[in-house]
Parts: C-alpha cells; sequence; structure tokens
C-alpha cells in the first residue's frame, strides 16, 4: 500500500508539472506497477514489443509469442512437400527464430516448465519433417532454442568484457576484484547481494555470469563475438557428435554444465 501510494503522488506530480508546462500523459501508457517475484502487483505491461507481469514470470510473454509462430509454423509445414530438409529449416531460420530471439533478452530468467512451451513448437516442427534436435544441429546448424539463447547471452557478456556494448553495462557488470584460474576477466555475479530467491538469480543473467567466468582463457580472448559464439557453438557440435545426452546444456547454468576446454 505504501509502494502504491508513493507511486500515486509521483504520478500526481507529473501531472502537476505537465500542466504547468502545457504537456498532456497519454493514460492508456500509465500504469502502477510493482515488480517482485512473490509480491508483485499491477496488469500486465508491453515495454519494447514484450509483454511483463508483474511477478517476472514471463510466462504471458512466452503465451503471446507461442501463439503468434504456432500459424506461421503450420503454414510453413504444409509446404513440405515441395521443399528439403535443408530448404525447411531454412525457411525456420528464416521467418519464426527473428520472433523468438527478438526476446530472448527478456524471457532468459523464466521458469523451465514456462520456456518448454518456446522448445516444443521447434521440436514438433523437426518431428513434422522427420528430423531431431541432433541432426538438425550437426548438418544444417539448427540449434535448440536452449542453446541459442545461452549462446547468446554469452556473447552479451563477451561483448562487455570487450567494451564494445554499452557504457552502463561497465556499470552493471563490473569486472570481480577476486582472481580465478580460468580466466583473467572475471565478471562479478553479485551473488554476494542476492539474500533471497537464488533459484531466479541462477536463472537470470547472473547465473550466466558464473558460466562465462569458467571459461577458458583461450575463449575469453577471442577479439570478436561473432568469433566467439562460433566457438562456442563448434564446441556444442563436438560434444553432439560424441553422443553427449546433455550438450543441449552445454553453456547452461541451470545445470551447472561448461565446456571449458576441448
Amino acid at each position: 500500500e505504501e509502494i502504491a501510494a508513493d507511486m500515486t503522488s509521483t504520478k500526481k506530480s507529473a501531472h502537476a508539472w505537465g500542466a504547468r508546462n502545457r504537456i498532456e500523459f497519454d493514460a492508456d501508457k500509465e500504469h502502477v506497477l510493482i515488480l517482485h517475484p512473490r509480491h508483485g502487483e499491477g496488469e500486465l505491461v508491453k515495454l519494447l514489443g514484450c509483454t511483463i507481469d508483474a511477478k517476472l514470470t514471463m510466462s504471458p510473454a512466452v503465451d503471446q509469442l507461442v501463439a503468434r509462430v504456432r500459424p506461421k509454423v503450420k503454414a510453413l509445414l504444409r509446404t513440405r512437400g515441395m521443399y528439403s530438409h535443408a530448404d525447411m529449416m531454412m525457411q525456420y531460420k528464416t521467418h519464426i527464430w527473428g520472433l523468438i530471439e527478438y526476446r530472448n533478452g527478456a524471457i532468459f530468467h523464466a521458469c523451465e516448465t514456462v520456456l518448454a512451451k518456446l522448445h516444443r513448437v521447434q521440436t514438433s516442427f523437426l518431428e513434422e519433417i522427420h528430423s531431431n534436435d541432433e541432426t538438425g544441429f550437426l548438418y544444417y546448424n539448427f540449434a535448440p532454442p536452449v542453446l541459442r539463447r545461452d549462446i547468446g547471452i554469452l556473447g552479451f557478456l563477451h561483448k562487455r568484457v570487450l567494451g564494445i556494448g554499452h557504457p552502463a553495462l561497465a556499470q552493471f557488470l563490473p569486472f570481480s576484484p577476486l582472481g580465478s584460474h580460468w580466466h583473467n576477466k572475471q565478471l562479478d555475479s553479485h551473488l554476494d547481494s542476492c539474500t533471497i530467491l537464488h533459484a531466479l538469480h541462477e536463472r537470470s543473467i547472473f547465473g550466466m555470469v558464473h558460466v562465462y567466468n569458467r571459461l577458458h582463457q583461450s575463449l575469453i580472448d577471442i577479439p570478436t563475438v561473432s568469433e566467439f559464439q562460433t566457438e562456442l557453438t563448434r564446441m556444442a557440435r563436438a560434444r553432439c557428435r560424441r553422443g553427449d545426452p546433455e550438450w543441449k546444456w552445454s553453456f547452461h547454468s541451470r545445470a551447472q554444465i561448461c565446456l571449458t576446454r576441448r
């Protein structure tokens, strides 16, 4: 109640400032929202095209995304008699991956059961064209969503380490003062600041900091993000080729699986 009252007071102050400066605010874009994993309150809001719920479960965002891409996948499958496996997967990459991965940064911290809805879309597509994750990845570079998400976030962290991202990233993800035998560019995961909801911390980008901090020095020294992600993909592919059942989670923070030397 105190938080809501404080925000309402701030809202009135903003409106008063607007009245003095002849500025009108759009009521449809005003929301009183308390973000908290347990005690969040407020309606759904849209930020940069992604729906955000007050408790940050991201379930509404994933549901909306699945509802948008499923008709496109069905339409694509109607043409499977006219195209090869390679062409079908290329069409999927062109028309589906962009819609999904645009929101990867926002939905990354969602729990496995929520993200599984997206995974099933791609898995069912592969089953419909009589293929599977291993074949798609090894022969068509058609990686599973979980692997692409993890490599994408690691690429984001590498971008910060290279110093080519927004300057605010340096404050958000500072270098750790603690040394390590893994490599010399350790990032601070803010684990000391996490007193509750450790599972959420582990699912977030801070959990991926632990994975990044355990990569081999040769990976950290790669000078570009694209080459860095290409090398991670190559490592996961080698693991898949060997028949490792956990290759999809090669860089997954929740499973605490990390390839370091291959």
